[in-house]
């Protein structure tokens, strides 16, 4: 069983660049020393803030909304988790959702004691992500942004955050699982993968940045297993610059449909189904289209049950993931797909114009 913790205008930071390629940039060699994790938290932690929604019941053990969260830019727009601020978010306020008359008041608290009120300008449900915005008259500090990409399984990771209401709080633990996937948790929906850590997670810290032995954000602290010890998740931060960014430009995150379920493969599965079935084609690396809905887009573009896709836009060596998320940035244009299809010679083109999937 798995629990998610709670506890405007102006520029806006390009979330989709890349600050880094590696864990210690410059220094990927370089030892772990007696105070590398201080480091390492010292450098992340004045972007790090603490998110309380005050309006309803507050108490340190009643469930009252609280979690974390860090700056993004130094005008203060701060990504936390979007359950933390659901009761203040956009759709909330033009639905009129929730039991008491008025709308609660986010409170944000910086690590040096500063506190603003804050405004949820854009949440998405499904990614669990938010942006907030405060005002200061002065640039705020933010976050180094890192990449998930390039995590390993064993490496350096802390915890950022708030637990219990208890501020300026670091945990430390190594990364136990890069990939781990929403359907092993029994998360339904488009979840991305998640980050797997055995730094402690608590009430109060979800929203908080994981941050790597160079101070930079690999991820944002979302949920743990309630029946276990050691077993907590985070949301990749490559994920979330995304997400952030369509939040930025969309005030909603754009998902496409077209229609298939797909399968990644990797040269061990290719082979599998090469020894079942001669007639596969002989790949090492694509995906595989097992089930195509009738009349979707994908249909009506002439993709087809047991079709390989092993190109798309210039990628030739495709990802679920990264397909996807080309489809989200084209949703209405045509891409075009190259294909490989059991019994056909040589690879067949489809264009495919993806819709966007209702919320």
């Amino acid at each position: 069983m798995l629990k998610r913790y709670r506890g405007v205008t102006g520029r806006v930071r390009d979330f989709t660049e890349e600050t880094s390629t590696s864990y210690w940039s410059g220094a990927a060699t370089a030892p772990l020393g007696p105070h590398s994790l201080a480091d390492a938290a010292a450098k992340a932690a004045p972007a790090v803030v603490n998110v309380t929604l005050q309006g309803g019941s507050q108490g340190l053990f009643n469930g009252a909304p609280s979690g974390s969260g860090f700056i993004l830019d130094p005008d203060g727009t701060i990504l936390t988790n979007a359950h933390i601020v659901a009761e203040a978010s956009p759709q909330r306020r033009q639905g009129g959702g929730g039991s008491r008359g008025t709308q609660p008041t986010v409170h944000v608290a910086l690590q040096d004691g500063r506190v603003f009120e804050g405004r949820v300008i854009s949440a998405d449900r499904l990614s669990d992500l938010a942006i907030v915005k405060i005002e200061s008259a002065e640039a705020l500090p933010c976050a180094r942004l890192g990449t998930s990409a390039g995590l390993r399984v064993g490496e350096w990771v802390l915890a950022l955050g708030s637990p219990l209401h208890l501020q300026n709080s670091v945990t430390a633990g190594i990364v136990s699982c890069v990939d781990r996937k929403a359907v092993e948790l029994g998360l339904a929906g488009p979840n991305s993968d998640f980050i797997q850590t055995d730094a402690a997670i608590n009430s109060g810290n979800s929203g908080g940045p994981l941050v790597n032995l160079a101070g930079e954000v690999v991820g944002i602290s979302s949920m743990k297993a309630l029946t276990a010890d050691g077993v907590s998740f985070a949301i990749p931060i490559d994920t979330a610059k995304h997400v952030a960014a369509q939040l930025k430009a969309h005030g909603r995150v754009v998902r496409p449909y077209i229609g298939i379920k797909m399968l990644q493969l990797n040269e061990s599965k290719a082979g599998m189904l090469r020894r079942a079935d001669p007639a596969f084609p002989a790949v090492k690396a694509g995906i595989l289209v097992p089930q195509v809905s009738p009349g979707s887009p994908a249909s009506r573009a002439g993709l087809r049950p047991g079709d390989i896709i092993v190109g798309y836009a210039g990628q030739k060596a495709p990802s679920t993931a990264g397909l996807i998320r080309t489809l989200g940035e084209q949703v209405g244009k045509p891409l075009e797909l190259q294909v490989l299809r059991p019994g056909s010679p040589g690879e067949v083109t489809i264009n495919i114009v993806a819709v966007e999937a209702p919320s």
